[in-house]
């Protein structure tokens, strides 16, 4: 059959993570035509109200206040807020062999907070409901791409597993560390391994804490402890513990 003329957009970004989504939101009103492309399906179920060990996120963001402002820029912050975040007011260092240790408070800069502990998802949630509210990014998902090239027009051409082809003035590469865009374009980059796993998970601990996020350098690797909204008592962390290859 005849083959669809490519819709044309000013940008084209691919990856709708907080990193692509915030993006599309950013440029959202400047007078562009948007695309937004997703490979994973964008689960737009409700987020998860009950504040236990199985229904945080294990994959949180530390936010400084500039990053909190330029989400409540995109009104994306309030969607946050009205779910759940911690602040944190201090910050613990310190080296386990006892060599060392740095702490920071709100009180040294004047600040209501040093940063905010979110859940990825919550803020992924927040930045997708703006998406969807503008009616100048058009949402792609779940959708793969399959080819992408450059014209001689310069401009990018993307062909989406679904059939479709965009054309592109401006082609934003926000699809993560695996990124099929960079694989496609032939991009080069360095890579090295660091003979570490990092560990993710929400832990229940028996002391509150403080609204602190603390960081233990220990000889396998830093354990980090960010603070998450406590419930009912009980008081949660969320850890990210770096340890080395051979003792996982």
């Amino acid at each position: 059959g005849p083959v669809a003329e490519p819709r044309h957009f000013d940008v084209v970004i691919v990856g709708a993570g907080i990193a692509g989504a915030s993006l599309a939101v950013a440029l959202s009103g400047a007078g562009l035509s948007i695309a937004l492309v997703e490979a994973q399906a964008l689960d737009a179920s409700k987020l998860p109200l009950s504040c236990d060990l199985h229904n945080f996120d294990p994959r949180v963001s530390a936010l400084t206040p500039r990053s909190r402002a330029f989400l409540e820029k995109l009104g994306a912050w309030e969607a946050i807020a009205a779910y759940r975040y911690c602040a944190y007011h201090h910050m613990t260092v310190w080296d386990a062999q006892g060599t060392g240790q740095i702490e920071f408070d709100r009180a040294e800069v004047d600040a209501p907070a040093l940063g905010h502990i979110v859940e990825n998802r919550a803020i992924v949630s927040a930045l997708l409901g703006r998406v969807r509210a503008a009616a100048d990014i058009s949402l792609f998902s779940p959708v793969a791409l399959r080819s992408c090239t450059r014209l001689d027009s310069s401009r990018m051409l993307l062909e989406l597993d679904v059939g479709e082809t965009l054309e592109a003035d401006l082609l934003v590469a926000a699809d993560g560390a695996l990124s099929r865009v960079r694989e496609m374009m032939g991009f080069r980059s360095r890579e090295w391994d660091y003979g570490h796993h990092a560990i993710v998970a929400t832990v229940e601990v028996a002391h509150p804490h403080e609204d602190t996020a603390w960081q233990r350098f220990l000889p396998g690797g830093p354990l980090a402890l960010l603070p998450l909204p406590a419930a009912h008592g009980h008081h949660y962390c969320s850890i990210v513990w770096s340890m080395q290859e051979h003792l996982v």
